[in-house]
């Protein structure tokens, strides 16, 4: 069976940070995070990587991007297989999973 493939939004990375996964409260997190980076079992897209290195590069979360994670673990968003996400997602947001409340769609 093959192992999942998670696509992490900046959110994802965002939230940790200011919440329970603060880097200075749960480095295992982060260290856990870039392992899974590593082994291709999480992926990000490289829309996200700039979002997060926009910040301060004072901040833990820029520096852990910056010097923790290859810019090669973010996809090329200009990449055929990674532009043929974009109507998979459009059409997840036009009909969420059971159970779940849809707040709008993707543009």
């Amino acid at each position: 069976m093959t192992e999942p493939v998670f696509l992490m939004d900046a959110d994802v990375f965002i939230s940790a940070k200011n919440g329970y996964y603060a880097f200075e409260i749960c480095p295992g997190f982060w260290d856990s995070l870039a392992h899974y980076f590593g082994t291709g079992n999480i992926r990000s897209i490289d829309k996200v990587r700039n979002e997060l290195l926009a910040g301060r590069d004072s901040e833990d979360l820029f520096r852990w991007v910056k010097n923790d994670l290859s810019a090669a673990l973010f996809l090329d968003t200009t990449q055929a297989d990674v532009v043929g996400i974009r109507p998979w997602a459009l059409r997840r947001a036009a009909s969420p999973l059971p159970g779940t409340v849809s707040i709008g769609r993707c543009r």
